[in-house]
């Protein structure tokens, strides 16, 4: 099981990478997912992690699994 910063890490970077892969930028996954690009910021960089809704609307809309945040 993860600690609370190896999560922070994997989802941080996880995000980056499914949000580059789809070709979006922060602001339009912040469109697409209804999440403050903001909140998208602060969870790519490390400082954040979203909460449970947030998190499935950010996977929603990257069409990607929320696991594959997490893991």
């Amino acid at each position: 099981m993860k600690t609370e910063e190896e999560l922070v890490v994997a989802f941080a970077q996880n995000l980056r990478a499914e949000r580059a892969r789809v070709g979006l930028s922060q602001q339009e996954l912040s469109d697409k997912a209804g999440v403050d690009r903001m909140s998208i910021s602060k969870y790519e960089r490390g400082h954040a992690l979203p909460n449970l809704n947030n998190a499935a609307a950010l996977a929603c809309a990257l069409g990607c699994s929320l696991e594959s945040l997490v893991s």
